[in-house]
């Protein structure tokens, strides 16, 4: 049996639940879906709720190595004068489809890439998570497969 909760910013953001598994008898780690699809929500939320240092937070290593990195992607999710997530589609592993309704900011006309690629009204996403530790980060955020 799978169980989910809200998952609140700063709590463990993967968990990890143990089930018996009838053939085997043995207990295995499940890692809900729903879970996985909170983090990719909890993401944009953050960024629209201009909460962008939380937001970078959840960057994997990977994404957001180094401080420079960092603060690159800040710039980036500090240009949106909003962000709503429509639907998230779930397409095998860890990889989500993400259809977003996006209003940017004139501020990020000036961007080396207008606008990070963004453009006002539905855009959609390809967003991987990897497992850090025990949490599940944003390890990939892509305009395409």
């Amino acid at each position: 049996m799978i169980r989910t909760k809200k998952i609140e910013v700063g709590q463990v953001i993967n968990k990890v639940e143990q089930t018996q598994t009838p053939t085997l008898g043995q207990k295995n780690p499940i890692v809900s879906m729903s879970t996985q699809e909170e983090v990719v929500r909890t993401f944009f939320n953050l960024v629209s709720e201009k909460k962008v240092p939380e937001a970078v937070v959840m960057l994997s290593q990977k994404a957001a190595s180094d401080d420079s990195t960092k603060q690159a992607w800040a710039a980036h999710l500090a240009t949106f004068e909003s962000i709503q997530v429509e639907k998230i589609e779930r397409l095998g592993g860890d990889t989500f489809r993400v259809d977003l309704k996006v209003q940017v900011s004139q501020e990020g006309a000036n961007a080396s890439v207008p606008y990070y690629g963004w453009s006002n009204g539905k855009n959609t996403r390809w967003v991987k998570l990897a497992k850090e530790k025990e949490s599940w980060k944003i390890d990939e955020l892509a305009t395409g497969l």
